[in-house]
């Protein structure tokens, strides 16, 4: 009966170590959609810029940016919003609603770039 017991314990292991994946998973998810501010590098460059939230448009919000990342990539100086997507990408957008670098969540980081394929770009999320 014991052995019986101990084996039903033993391979019901991995489905509560797997629901704590999950968990913990969904737990990452939820906190980065309350992020509103990220900190920007750029592969290959030293500078770094801090990319925040401002006040939310319909569907977006507007954005600061601190610091000059634009000199690694000069296309960052048209960005005026970020937005997820329906995927959950975060998309930084000029004011023609152009989409300037798309991020996507990544491990290690928040989020790495989809756009511009070059240069390799990372958002970590600041508290």
């Amino acid at each position: 009966m014991t052995g019986i017991l101990l084996a039903g314990l033993v391979g019901a292991a991995p489905l509560v170590l797997s629901a704590a994946e999950d968990d913990s998973a969904a737990d990452i998810v939820a906190a980065k959609g309350e992020v509103t501010q990220y900190r920007l590098s750029v592969a290959g460059h030293d500078e770094t810029c801090t990319i925040s939230a401002g006040n939310p448009t319909q569907d977006s919000h507007a954005v600061s940016m601190n610091g000059n990342c634009s000199s690694a990539v000069p296309a960052l100086k048209k960005v005026r919003y970020w937005r997820k997507d329906g995927a959950g990408d975060l998309v930084l957008a000029a004011d023609s609603g152009e989409v300037v670098a798309k991020f996507f969540a990544a491990d290690g980081v928040a989020y790495e770039s989809l756009k511009p394929m070059s240069p390799m770009m990372a958002l970590t999320a600041e508290q």
